[in-house]
């Protein structure tokens, strides 16, 4: 600091002897501090006040045109604008994904809940014809809230994120995600409720599998392939999950659609006598 405040005096004698003293210096701070993005706002400051007090009183950063990536070690990588891309966009991950979408989800979480024990109540009482109304009921009020809530997304895609944040760069990242949104609330009115009906049928281990099969054997790996290799960040990182989504969707509907209650009611009653059977046996005993 002594060689800048004698080279950047309130006269300066020589420029280049200035800066080149004024970017030594920032150089020996971004090297030993290892400083980041996030920090190098604050160092300028900093740097900015010891200026005063050293009496260099006009804009040293202006006249040898340093600026705030010069502070930063990930600049010095070349990686800052990149840096600064993905930062404001996993905000916006963390508004659509994290918030909005876990709020709808709830309430497909609700109808899961509500499928399963209905269902199941239907096929033990064995009214096929019940549970075969119910999986439609409840699958298709879901579908419907869904809709309505991406359309909702949709339309307010450019202010929603101001219930959250007043950054316009995050807002922006928001409206582009908000497509990406309202199809992941569309798929998940559906996905939910169906693993409901498949839990209250007793087909738990089917839908285990089907749950890893679809999320760690498609949408993990599309995922990487769309958001590292085809650089899409990310939105490709999310993409690659709405297919691990979809892929269990269509293997849920396809195979709700061929189910024949009256033999899911035959099964119900098997597993029922099996209990009061062993009840039994242990009451005896």
């Amino acid at each position: 600091m002594t060689d800048v405040a004698k080279e950047c005096g309130s006269v300066i004698s020589n420029q280049t002897s200035c800066c080149k003293s004024m970017e030594g210096y920032v150089s020996q701070l971004q090297q030993q501090s290892f400083l980041t993005n996030l920090q190098a706002l604050n160092c300028a400051a900093s740097l900015g006040m010891r200026l005063q007090k050293a009496n260099i009183s006009y804009d040293v950063y202006n006249l040898c045109h340093i600026n705030l990536k010069d502070f930063s070690l990930q600049a010095k990588r070349h990686i800052v604008d990149y840096y600064y891309y993905y930062y404001f966009e996993w905000d916006a991950i963390c508004i659509c994904s994290t918030t909005v979408s876990g709020w709808v989800f709830m309430i497909s979480v609700g109808f899961n809940a509500a499928a399963s024990v209905r269902v199941s109540n239907e096929l033990g009482a064995g009214n096929p014809k019940s549970a075969s109304f119910s999986v439609t009921v409840v699958t298709l009020i879901s579908f419907i809230i869904s809709v309505i809530s991406a359309l909702v997304v949709l339309a307010l895609r450019d202010v929603i994120s101001y219930a959250f944040t007043q950054g316009e760069t995050v807002a922006a990242a928001v409206s582009d995600l908000c497509p990406l949104l309202a199809l992941t609330l569309l798929l998940n009115g559906i996905q939910p409720v169906l693993s409901g009906v498949a839990v209250g049928c007793g087909w738990q281990a089917f839908v285990a599998y089907v749950n890893i099969a679809c999320y760690y054997g498609v949408g993990i790996p599309l995922g990487v392939l769309l958001g590292f290799y085809f650089k899409l960040g990310a939105k490709g990182i999310w993409l690659g999950m709405l297919g691990g989504t979809l892929a269990q969707t269509i293997i849920l509907i396809w195979v709700t659609f061929r189910t024949d209650w009256k033999k899911e009611v035959e099964e119900a009653t098997k597993r029922l006598n099996k209990w009061e059977d062993k009840m039994e046996s242990l009451a005896m005993n």
